[in-house]
């Protein structure tokens, strides 16, 4: 006649507390992995760049910070998301296309061509950002140091009509650089913005409805 073994509660303890740690182990590593796949908003050229902040810009004729836009026409109201980043010594202004909306005057956005639109959301990203402080300004427009960079897409696909106007980018990867002096010697609400360099990327796609952002 064989004895039965005891069972040990040790052992069953022990067997459950490992199967606790495989579990929290492979939640953890399916929390990073989530995590690191939604991610935060990433610099389209600088991987060690430092995330800021990211904001809605939201102008029209009306808004403050649009008197600097004149020259352009500040009639159509529209808004659009920035994330900014700070890289080396640069504040740099990364607007995203497909969240561009503009909500009145079919003719106005109809009159304007894409660089046209894409220096307007350039300024407008800038002077919203010195208005929320993510950027200095100073009055004095003497011995400027500071470069300000606005970074988007290089080619672009128009679709729509007055309003109803959208952006999708046709060449990931490819984008255009707008870099300003800012200072602000009227005050914040009218900065003046010295654009001194831009450089375009590639626009050579089969889509023949694909057209630069810069001129």
């Amino acid at each position: 006649m064989h004895e039965s073994t005891p069972l040990s509660l040790n052992n069953g303890t022990d067997t459950m507390r490992t199967i606790a740690s495989i579990f929290l182990l492979v939640l953890l590593v399916t929390t990073a992995a989530g995590a690191q796949s939604g991610g935060q908003p990433r610099h389209p050229l600088d991987p060690n760049a430092t995330l800021v902040g990211q904001f809605d810009v939201r102008l029209s004729a009306s808004t403050r910070g649009t008197k600097s836009l004149s020259t352009l026409g500040d009639v159509a109201t529209y808004s659009f998301t920035v994330t900014i980043f700070r890289s080396e010594n640069r504040i740099d202004y990364v607007p995203n296309i497909e969240s561009i909306a503009f909500t009145s005057d079919d003719a106005w956005v109809d009159s304007k061509t894409t660089p046209q639109l894409f220096e307007m959301i350039s300024k407008s990203a800038l002077s919203q950002g010195l208005e929320l402080g993510y950027a200095p300004c100073p009055a004095s427009c003497s011995d400027l140091t500071m470069i300000s960079r606005v970074i988007h897409p290089s080619c672009v696909k128009r679709l729509g009509h007055g309003i109803e106007t959208s952006f999708v980018n046709c060449l990931p990867g490819s984008v255009a650089i707008r870099e300003y002096l800012v200072c602000c010697p009227n005050g914040i609400e009218a900065p003046v913005m010295q654009q001194v360099y831009v450089e375009s990327g590639s626009c050579v796609v089969e889509d023949e409805l694909c057209e630069r952002t810069c001129p």
